[in-house]
């Protein structure tokens, strides 16, 4: 926290992000255009700005360990 303080005094901002997870129903649009349905985890990550919030990223995995892979799912929020 110390050195993001002192970046900004120097006009270097930081992005801060925070991770929620939690397991829920998924429903997902496959690249052949079926929609599949299933139990995941989910983390979401919201990224901030000198404004606020900007935008919240969401990735749904069946694994606990929730990142990217070819079976994460992924939506924008903003």
């Amino acid at each position: 926290m110390d050195r993001i303080l002192a970046d900004r005094e120097q006009r270097r901002y930081w992005i801060l992000q925070e991770s929620v997870r939690c397991s829920e129903p998924v429903v997902a649009l496959e690249r052949n255009g079926e929609r599949s349905e299933i139990d995941a985890y989910s983390k979401l990550s919201g990224f901030y700005g000198p404004n606020g919030l900007m935008a919240i990223w969401v990735m749904h995995r069946r694994s606990h360990k929730v990142h990217g892979s070819a079976e994460t799912i992924l939506s924008l929020v903003y």
